[in-house]
């Protein structure tokens, strides 16, 4: 019956951008169905969505499913929001109903396109330059280049997508679908979904990067467990996205809450959005290189032999064993990471912080110390709940997945 589905029906075949740990190639696609083949290998908790089912045939080897063996031709139908256990050797056929979204990650140096199902699994991604110095309609144009790449990498008919959602970095009007503020991009009050709208041709649905790096962390890993949860995000700038009872919180203006942007020291460094003393001044990829740069120029600590001009800053963090200035520069800025999470502790008692963006890769060595240090320092210490501190399991696909989250909770 597959096979005959696939003479009357139109379709595109392509190689799926696989993730690692899975070994599975995505055959066939329209808005009906969707064929994959993969191949089990020892034991797998299959997932079915809400809304979809599947049908699974075994093409070789054997399969075993709750004491019952299922050999080559047969098939095993798979009822809506179910997981099924599968054990065993073989290559299998599955078909389902398939459910994508799409979704646009805005950075300061960077978009980043991304299509996943409704799983979770990531069919394309693309990713082009901002060029933010050359204003609004640069950006615009270069997210509808992202949107149409990503698409066109998939191959499912563009057609199908019906919205994109869309993660922006500074203060986001959701409803007016408005940049109130974006200090890193350099925009106050711009249009962005209206223009992109035209660009693209379908709604836009917008909300700020991190509230959409929060949302891919909640949605799309195991994160569901924790009702209350804030997500920090270290990359261009910092910024912030916070779960409480299981729903994005956004404070009563219905903006966002910029952690990125608390004073740890009000008589310091000045913020690119125009004040003194923000942890961002302190934490993001733009101080870090200021920083790096200024040790380098000092040749009596070995950093200009060890760091050239074309390393990313973020190589500091690997010196810190080795090299005494490296040493001293990384346990300055935990200590100032730090601070920003005892204060987040401090006011939201969340059950987790997550960690994100680009530079948790690199300090994601710290994480179980700053765990520590942080349960000792916040208000009531080890006599209170204590706070996880984990690193993104995302990583700095959070905002893509997010961004589709934003098409699925707005349907």
């Amino acid at each position: 019956h597959i096979a005959q589905a696939l003479d009357v029906l139109e379709y595109k075949k392509y190689d799926l951008n696989q993730n690692k740990n899975s070994d599975k190639k995505l055959l066939a696609a329209n808005k009906y169905f969707e064929l994959t083949k993969f191949n089990l290998y020892n034991h797998l908790n299959y997932k079915v969505s809400d809304g979809s089912f599947a049908i699974i045939t075994v093409i070789k080897g054997e399969l075993e499913i709750n004491n019952l063996k299922f050999k080559r031709g047969e098939s095993i139908y798979v009822d809506p929001s179910s997981v099924l256990g599968m054990s065993g050797k073989a290559e299998l056929l599955i078909a389902r109903i398939p459910d994508y979204g799409v979704g646009l990650d805005v950075g300061g140096t960077s978009i980043k396109a991304i299509i996943i199902d409704d799983l979770g699994e990531k069919i394309s991604e693309t990713k082009i330059s901002t060029e933010s110095e050359k204003g609004m309609d640069a950006i615009v144009k270069n997210m509808a280049k992202a949107y149409k790449k990503v698409i066109e990498l998939s191959n499912i008919d563009e057609s199908y997508f019906k919205k994109v959602g869309v993660g922006f970095p500074g203060q986001v009007d959701n409803e007016k679908g408005l940049i109130i503020f974006a200090n890193n991009l350099n925009l106050r009050n711009v249009p962005i979904k209206s223009e992109l709208e035209k660009e693209i041709g379908i709604e836009v649905i917008m909300d700020n990067d991190a509230n959409c790096a929060a949302l891919g962390e909640y949605y799309y890993t195991d994160k569901k467990k924790y009702h209350d949860m804030v997500l920090i995000t270290l990359g261009t700038g910092v910024g912030s996205g916070i779960i409480i009872d299981s729903k994005p919180f956004k404070g009563g203006q219905g903006s966002l809450c910029e952690l990125g942007h608390m004073k740890i020291k009000s008589d310091s460094y000045m913020c690119t959005c125009g004040q003194y003393g923000c942890l961002e001044s302190f934490l993001s990829l733009a101080r870090l290189k200021y920083d790096v740069d200024k040790l380098r120029e000092n040749e009596s600590n070995g950093l200009k032999e060890l760091i050239s001009n074309d390393d990313s800053p973020l190589k500091i963090f690997s010196l810190d064993n080795t090299n005494d200035a490296a040493k001293k520069y990384t346990q300055k800025y935990k200590n100032n990471l730090l601070q920003g999470l005892i204060n987040i502790a401090n006011i939201f008692q969340p059950q987790i912080i997550i960690i994100g963006g680009g530079v948790s890769y690199v300090i994601a060595k710290y994480i179980p110390s700053l765990e520590y240090r942080l349960n000792k320092n916040k208000y009531g210490g080890f006599d209170s709940p204590k706070v996880r501190l984990v690193q993104a399991k995302l990583g700095n696909e959070a905002g893509g997945y997010g961004a589709v989250a934003l098409t699925k909770i707005n349907d």
